[in-house]
């Protein structure tokens, strides 16, 4: 016999050569009776066929192990799908267990590549099922209107009770008494939780348990929640629910959450309670957006905001104020104080701001009229805005002069000052040119850059306000470092542009200009 690693092939060829010559003796024997020799032949046959196949087959396998693509561990190969687009992981996992027999019984014997279960097919439902066997598993339904009590959903659900990892749902319909009744049980590895348009009160899920949460979003749909003790929760998005989350419950679901990362809430707060002095710190927090016609100071009252949070308020109020948008006291955004950057954005129905620093980032929205630009300046003002480096403002019609001043000088570390597509804007450019009396504080004394993005035909009086700011530096021997004046659609007058770049140590200008002479 030969042994295992070498003589393998001779011998098989040998003993295939001898059964060959027996076949041929036995069809050749004159004596032999047609009939018995054809039963004979064709069950012999039967059996060297299916012999030749097997030792074919294993020699084919033998030779593929040798490819490179083969000698990859099964844990490093089994990651192939999951470099695939999400929405085409389960076809490149299905092709991938078409490539050979090696591959096919790697990836079967995967659970994890087969946790993500969807209902287009019964028979691929229950494969699934099969495949991931105890891994949990990741359940996404869509509803357009009521199931039939024959759906596979109520066949395969029972099977994945106590391993939900995230669960998906997705009306618009009304929500299924049915499929509630399969969602009553506590999940303890449930991690994330999605649901949207859904016509009827959700109430009773997972035994009120949700502990084990970490992403929850909700959208368009009017549910019951057990707010409390979501100690892993980490992101949590509401849009739109009804009835409104009342402050407590939120305030409650927050303190429950030290590990909450993203706050994101879109028309679903109520403020219809209050809470007193109830204050609850927000440890973990990096970014907060609030979206929604309700105002949000009453929330943000109870909330201390940490340092690095980017945070984004945007109010719709039918009576909007920022009055209504931020805390009534400062103090609770006190992290947020040491702004190096402000912006103000001036629209048609619309106004923003936003603070931001090493300490954070504050962005604040609201529907306001332009008469109110000056209440968003004032609460800057009850800021403390000393360190802001850079202010931009973009956008709106006349800046009240009086606030803009004090506020500019308030900002003793301003460097830079952008203003882009002003109407009758630039005469405020006039309180950064320091007063000839002796005893006036200079605003804006350490100011090095201005740029400037003109409206059309505001271009004459935009440039001599420059002009007599970067005049009087000059003579004071503090010129300005760099003017810049981008996009300007209409033409500057050359002797203008001449003038305004011997005041200054660096000029960029990105726009035509016209001779008198």
């Amino acid at each position: 016999m030969p042994d295992a690693t070498t003589g393998w092939a001779p011998h098989i060829s040998q003993q295939l050569r001898a059964a060959k010559k027996s076949l041929q003796d036995v069809i050749a024997d004159p004596k032999s009776d047609p009939n018995v020799m054809k039963c004979l032949i064709e069950a012999e046959a039967e059996i060297l066929e299916r012999d030749i196949s097997e030792i074919t087959t294993l020699l084919r396998s033998w030779k593929n192990g040798f490819a490179p693509i083969n000698r990859l561990p099964p844990e490093i190969l089994t990651t192939i799908p999951h470099f695939s687009d999400g929405r085409r992981r389960h076809r490149v996992t299905i092709a991938l267990t078409h490539v050979c027999r090696a591959w096919r019984e790697i990836f079967i014997s995967r659970p994890s590549l087969w946790t993500d279960l969807c209902w287009k097919g019964a028979e691929k439902a229950r494969t699934y099922i099969e495949r991931s066997k105890s891994s949990p598993v990741n359940v996404t339904l869509s509803l357009n209107g009521k199931l039939s009590p024959h759906h596979i959903f109520f066949q395969v659900i029972p099977r994945t009770t106590g391993r939900l990892k995230s669960l998906t749902m997705h009306g618009p319909s009304e929500y299924p008494k049915d499929v509630a009744d399969h969602l009553s049980n506590p999940e303890p590895l449930l991690e994330c939780l999605e649901m949207n348009k859904f016509t009827t009160p959700i109430s009773g899920l997972f035994a009120g348990d949700l502990s084990s949460l970490r992403n929850l979003r909700l959208s368009h749909l009017n549910i019951e929640l057990s707010w409390r003790n979501m100690t892993n929760l980490t992101s949590v998005r509401l849009h739109t629910i009804s009835p409104p989350i009342p402050v407590a419950q939120l305030l409650d679901c927050f303190e429950g959450a030290p590990l909450l990362r993203t706050i994101r809430l879109t028309d679903a707060i109520s403020t219809s309670d209050t809470q007193d002095d109830r204050l609850i710190s927000l440890a973990s927090l990096k970014t907060m957006k609030i979206n929604g016609r309700a105002p949000c100071a009453p929330l943000f009252d109870h909330l201390s905001i940490p340092v690095g949070t980017k945070l984004d308020i945007i109010s719709k109020s039918f009576d909007p104020s920022y009055e209504n948008i931020f805390p009534g006291s400062p103090g609770n955004l006190k992290n947020l104080v040491n702004f190096t950057t402000v912006g103000f954005q001036f629209k048609t129905g619309l106004s923003s701001a936003r603070f931001s620093g090493p300490n954070g980032d504050l962005l604040m929205t609201s529907e306001l009229p332009e008469a109110d630009i000056s209440t968003a300046l004032e609460y800057l003002d009850r800021l403390d805005s000393s360190a802001t480096e850079q202010l931009v403002i973009v956008g709106g019609g006349s800046l009240p002069a009086d606030v803009v001043h004090r506020v500019l000088r308030s900002m003793q570390d301003l460097r830079t000052l952008k203003i882009h597509k002003g109407e009758h804007q630039y005469t405020f450019i006039d309180s950064l040119t320091p007063q000839p009396q002796p005893s006036s504080v200079v605003v804006c004394p350490r100011l090095e850059g201005l740029s400037l993005t003109p409206c059309r035909n505001e271009e004459k009086s935009a440039i001599q306000s420059m002009i007599r700011m970067a005049a009087s530096r000059a003579s004071r021997g503090a010129k300005l470092e760099t003017i810049k004046i981008m996009r300007a659609r209409g033409k500057f007058d050359l002797e203008d542009v001449l003038e305004l770049e011997e005041h200054v140590l660096r000029m960029e200008f990105d726009g035509d200009v016209a001779s008198n002479g």
